[in-house]
């Protein structure tokens, strides 16, 4: 009867360490994001306004472009009404993005990178930043599905704060995401 004891308990033990083992893989595997996360998304569109600020300054154009706003808020309400999402949860988070946008891209006038020159367009970065929206849309639609919050690792906040953003914008920022809501019929 004592074997069968001591058994029990080394394999409670060995059950033990192993689900602990299993628990600290998956905990330390959630704190870096997968690239197609939507923080790194927004990190990939954060970084974009470099370029950006970059092409504007070469051209002497301002970083407030009232007639690109409009187009991107156009472009986020048709995203609101394919995904079914309300949409001025969807306005004031793209509006928190795009201040968030300007944000950073003073800061690059203020602190220009290293590496200063792109060989992409306005356009063409316009572009891409409005498929990293749609993707941005996509994720947060999936994660509605599963129900689950969407978080902000310390590392992606740190980037952010590097690329010039102060925690309450980054804050702001994943709360709008999270009141994204449907549309109620």
């Amino acid at each position: 009867m004592r074997n069968i004891i001591t058994h029990l308990n080394r394999s409670s033990v060995i059950m033990t360490i192993l689900s602990l083992l299993i628990f600290l893989s998956w905990s330390s595997f959630s704190a870096h994001p997968s690239p197609e996360s939507i923080e790194n998304l927004l990190l990939s569109r954060f970084n974009l306004c470099g370029e950006i600020v970059e092409i504007k300054r070469q051209k002497g154009l301002a970083i407030f472009d009232e007639q690109q706003e409009k187009k991107v808020l156009i472009n986020a309400i048709k995203s609101a009404k394919t995904f079914q999402f309300n949409e001025t949860d969807v306005v004031r988070f793209i509006s928190s993005i795009m201040n968030s946008c300007k944000k950073i891209e003073h800061f690059h006038l203020s602190n220009p990178p290293q590496k200063t020159s792109s060989k992409k367009t306005l356009l063409e970065i316009r572009h891409q930043l409005a498929n990293i929206n749609l993707l941005i849309f996509q994720k947060i639609d999936k994660q509605m599905g599963r129900k689950q919050n969407i978080f902000i690792s310390n590392a992606t906040k740190k980037k952010l704060n590097q690329l010039g953003l102060a925690d309450n914008d980054i804050d702001a920022l994943f709360t709008l995401i999270n009141q994204i809501k449907k549309q109620t019929p």
